[in-house]
């Protein structure tokens, strides 16, 4: 685990932390087809297609949009959407500061599901491809199913994961207090002793559940208007990257 105690980086940023930066996609829209949808008949058509069980698929509003609008899931408008989560999956394991060792990535599924993304992985740049190892993950609770496991299922909750991290827990979203210097606002929070937890929601549109508004320290907004998350993990990881880099 990387180890920074009252050091001045070449930016004259004083780091005083004992652990890496934490990034949770919250809420995420990737979940197998809840069983509440089985047995619809879009839903069926689209397993026999693929030869697959309806439990064993990922909930995509391209291939299951209606069965979704026309369902009694709770909080449709935050389901189905994958590729968000692929998109930013992708963005963040690219990043300089996952590169040198800073960054650890989570996923938090609108289920309630943790999955853990481990630094090494390199994501499939192909969407039907991560599909497939979504599935897997789903299935076997963990891929690739032998080895080292780069995606992973925790048994542990968002609200039991979050406990050692008290203090410094920073939520994104337009109904949060204005920051208008990120940078600045980074910078305070980098000399915390508590480690730096960022969660940004991972999904079209919506508000946070309410067991992630629970475990927040600090709610903000970086812009008046409604951004999207790869927008918001973009903005977030270069600041960063400006200060620890």
């Amino acid at each position: 685990m990387l180890t920074l105690v009252n050091n001045v980086n070449n930016r004259g940023v004083i780091m005083n932390y004992k652990t890496k930066i934490y990034l949770i996609l919250a809420d995420a829209s990737l979940e197998p087809i809840p069983p509440e949808l089985w047995s619809d008949p879009l839903i069926k058509k689209h397993a026999k297609r693929q030869k697959k069980s309806p439990k064993e698929l990922i909930l995509d509003q391209f291939y299951h949009g209606p069965a979704i609008v026309n369902s009694s899931l709770t909080d449709k408008e935050k389901r189905g959407r994958p590729d968000i989560v692929h998109r930013v999956i992708l963005l963040a394991q690219d990043s300089e500061l996952n590169y040198r060792g800073f960054l650890r990535v989570y996923v938090h599924t609108v289920r309630g599901d943790l999955i853990a993304v481990d630094p090494s992985v390199k994501p499939p740049r192909n969407y039907l491809r991560f599909i497939g190892l979504m599935e897997q993950l789903f299935k076997e609770g963990r891929v690739p199913p032998e080895g080292r496991p780069l995606f992973s299922l925790t048994r542990t909750s968002l609200t039991s994961f979050l406990e050692k991290f008290r203090g410094n827990i920073i939520g994104f979203s337009r109904r949060g207090k204005k920051v208008k210097d990120l940078k600045k606002f980074l910078i305070e929070r980098i000399k915390n002793p508590s480690p730096l937890v960022l969660i940004i929601g991972a999904f079209p549109r919506g508000f946070f559940s309410q067991e992630v508004v629970r475990n927040l320290d600090e709610l903000i907004a970086i812009s008046d208007r409604s951004l999207t998350t790869s927008y918001v993990v973009c903005k977030v990881l270069s600041a960063l990257e400006e200060l620890l880099i």
